[in-house]
């Protein structure tokens, strides 16, 4: 294992808030490349339930099989493989995979919020429940993100008593990102938790 230097005020930093059972979550943020990511692996290696997981791929399928298997060196358990959708997997985690403790890498990214419909498919429009009669729409678009969103969130604070968020202020490729995750966790503490529309 490569040593790891210089990150001892960081990982007590960390440590205290862990520790601390008032505390709710904390940001991580730092500009690319100096080793944030690292820290929060260096910090969780010793803690029993805690999950890492950094979106790579903007391929939901693809990203949502990494996750899962993710998950699944962590735990035995052959569920995981049937479910299909980010939703699903996070409603089974809130519920049966108790952790009170999340880190969450990139929570500015467009990658927690992407987009549904696909160039040659939307499976909303496809489903049974959807009239011939309608048109998709980006307002639909939109409206469907933010319910996948706000389930995702919910599902994962279900259960969490710590969660440790980090943003990049730029993407992979240097694009200033300013997904809807970053924005609906600021309104959330803004509004103290209270129901948004």
């Amino acid at each position: 294992m490569a040593e790891f230097y210089f990150r001892e005020e960081e990982l007590n930093k960390l440590q205290n808030f862990y520790s601390n059972e008032k505390q709710k979550s904390m940001a991580i943020f730092g500009r690319r490349r100096i080793g944030k990511s690292e820290l929060i692996l260096h910090f969780i290696r010793n803690l029993n339930n805690a999950y890492y997981y950094q979106v790579n791929s903007l391929d939901y399928d693809a990203s949502l099989n990494d996750f899962k298997n993710v998950i699944k060196n962590n735990e035995i358990d052959s569920i995981l493989d049937s479910l299909n959708n980010f939703k699903d997997v996070f409603s089974y985690i809130s519920n049966n995979i108790k952790r009170k403790t999340q880190i969450w890498v990139d929570i500015g990214s467009n990658t927690w919020n992407m987009k549904i419909e696909k160039d040659l498919a939307n499976p909303l429009v496809l489903k049974k429940s959807f009239r011939d009669e309608d048109i998709y729409t980006s307002d639909m678009e939109e409206s469907y993100k933010k319910y996948f969103l706000y389930n995702t969130v919910y599902n994962l604070l279900k259960y969490a008593e710590n969660v440790y968020a980090y943003k990049s202020d730029y993407s992979i490729n240097g694009y200033i990102q300013e997904g809807g995750l970053y924005s609906l966790l600021l309104r959330l503490i803004n509004k103290g938790g209270d129901a948004l529309e």
